[in-house]
């Protein structure tokens, strides 16, 4: 059974992200941890904004899928390593 609320769900999701992305030299090794958690949160929150409108239950889309696409996307332009 799932306790946590959507928002807190996705930060669990995002974090792990997060962390997979950092470990490949994805994102820059440079990067504040109080700034990172800030950011994670704020994508948490924007996407549930910008998706309260889908019906996850009609199988037309997946929610983890699009969640890991929108994070990526934000983590790539706000940390990339190539900047």
């Amino acid at each position: 059974m799932n306790n946590l609320d959507p928002i807190h769900e996705n930060i669990v999701e995002i974090s792990r992200l997060f962390e997979r992305m950092w470990e490949h030299g994805m994102l820059r090794q440079d990067i504040d941890s109080r700034d990172a958690a800030s950011t994670i949160a704020d994508l948490a929150i924007k996407f549930e904004e910008k998706t309260k409108e889908i019906d996850w239950d009609s199988g037309s889309k997946d929610y983890y899928e699009e969640l890991e696409k929108f994070a990526e996307e934000r983590l790539l332009f706000l940390y990339d390593n190539d900047r």
